[in-house]
């Protein structure tokens, strides 16, 4: 008898690399943390989390085809990129609440589990407002994040509001 089962699924294998690249990304910050301190840690990243952010968005949105005319559309795109890089265990719901006001409600943050088993709520610096504002920049638009919680008084939810400088389907008409 075979000592492996069969070749994992293609959804098997997708579950397998989200969960390495969190566990990379985490021990990644210790290692910082151990050698620099806390505060290079969130600083190196912040940078790093915004940088790769851009390409996480330019990437899935070439290779999704997606189009991104209308605050409808940003909605569509959150959803389906949420599906892709955030595990199951991450619950959350994305409202249109204005042309130019897209809010994300964090109902279960898979960070924040992950930092508290840790004990770094106190240390950690939440870079999931960082991550969008580098997906507003793979994606060409221009706006502002902003989240209301920080790990150490969140308590695993929170708000992200994704406001344009004006709706959206006015912002990619400049780009024509």
């Amino acid at each position: 008898m075979p000592s492996m089962r069969a070749e994992l699924s293609p959804t098997e294998r997708e579950a397998l690399l989200r969960d390495m690249w969190v566990a990379h990304d985490g021990r990644w910050f210790l290692a910082v943390a151990a050698e620099f301190g806390f505060d290079a840690a969130n600083k190196l990243n912040q940078a790093a989390v915004r940088s790769i952010a851009k390409k996480e968005a330019k990437e899935f949105k070439i290779r999704s085809g997606a189009e991104i005319a209308n605050a409808s559309d940003f909605k569509e795109f959150l959803d389906s990129a949420g599906a892709l890089y955030w595990p199951d265990e991450h619950k959350r719901e994305i409202e249109i609440v204005e042309d130019n006001l897209v809010v994300g409600h964090v109902l279960h943050c898979y960070v924040w589990d992950n930092i508290s088993k840790a004990g770094g709520l106190s240390v950690n610096r939440c870079a999931a407002p960082t991550r969008f504002r580098g997906w507003l920049e793979g994606l060409g638009l221009s706006g502002e994040v902003v989240g209301t919680g920080e790990c150490d008084t969140c308590n695993g939810s929170c708000d992200i509001s994704f406001r344009f400088d004006r709706p959206l389907d006015a912002v990619r008409g400049q780009d024509k």
